[in-house]
């Protein structure tokens, strides 16, 4: 069976950072998430690896509310999919798909 790498990079350039990220969500997976830079392997039950909707739970330190964030993303064998988060206005981040 197929292995897939998802992959949380939280690289905001500001010193303190504003989000806290808790949870990414997707088909037949909920991920705690203990670290703002984490990888996962996803090996079981991924019944779709194209156009992937993929759930950001994370918290924001403006008021300190719980926010959802949805991005599309595809899954390969052969490389990583990552979601990068290297700016955020207010409490919305602008997440940026990679395949490394």
């Amino acid at each position: 069976m197929p292995s897939y790498t998802l992959e949380l990079r939280y690289t905001d350039e500001s010193t303190t950072p504003r989000l806290t990220f808790i949870q990414i969500s997707l088909i037949n997976y909920v991920l705690d998430v203990t670290s703002q830079n984490q990888t996962f392997t996803l090996d079981i039950g991924l019944l779709k690896i194209d156009d992937v909707r993929v759930t950001l739970t994370f918290s924001c330190e403006v008021g300190n509310n719980l926010y959802n964030e949805d991005v599309i993303v595809n899954f390969y064998e052969d490389s990583k999919t990552v979601l990068e988060i290297s700016r955020v206005v207010v409490c919305n981040p602008d997440i940026i798909v990679l395949y490394e």
